[in-house]
């Protein structure tokens, strides 16, 4: 594959798990509710944020990305996406940026569960193509990862 094939993949790859803004409009209303969003209602459904789950941007370049959330510290999330964020350089945002979608029930959740808490075993591998494979299906089929109360 050469470099301007690679280059190709890689934006369609990035474009297609980015919403728009109407999209991004309509997820979050789907999320909050039909609520306003607003920075209480955010920190509200951002409260069970946890390793393993499911967030979308909502502020930045990359407003409108669905991440995985490696680890949760001090106000703080480190996001991967297995692409332009892999999992040994997560990217450090703050938990008022990003909102809350699901928690999935998978193994690759599992997995990230417990990298994040020291405990990934040999046998458990964790590859940034899972982490891709699984915000792939996840932004195409939307609430079946997570069940349809997402």
């Amino acid at each position: 594959m050469s470099e301007s094939d690679r280059r190709d993949h890689k934006s369609s790859f990035e474009s297609s798990l980015r919403l728009n803004d109407s999209e991004l409009e309509a997820e979050l209303l789907r999320i909050t509710g039909a609520a306003p969003v607003t920075d209480g209602k955010i920190a509200e459904i951002n409260a069970r944020l946890s390793p393993g789950d499911i967030a979308l941007n909502i502020c930045g370049r990359d407003k409108g990305r669905f991440y995985f959330i490696k680890s949760v510290s001090d106000g703080y999330v480190y996001l991967t996406d297995g692409r332009t964020r892999k999992l040994d350089a997560a990217k450090k945002k703050k938990v008022k940026h990003v909102l809350f979608v699901c928690s999935p029930s998978y193994k690759l959740a599992e997995n990230i569960k417990k990298l994040d808490a020291g405990e990934l075993g040999v046998k458990d591998k964790l590859t940034n193509k899972q982490v891709r494979a699984a915000l792939r299906d996840y932004y195409k089929t939307r609430t079946d990862l997570c069940g349809a109360g997402a």
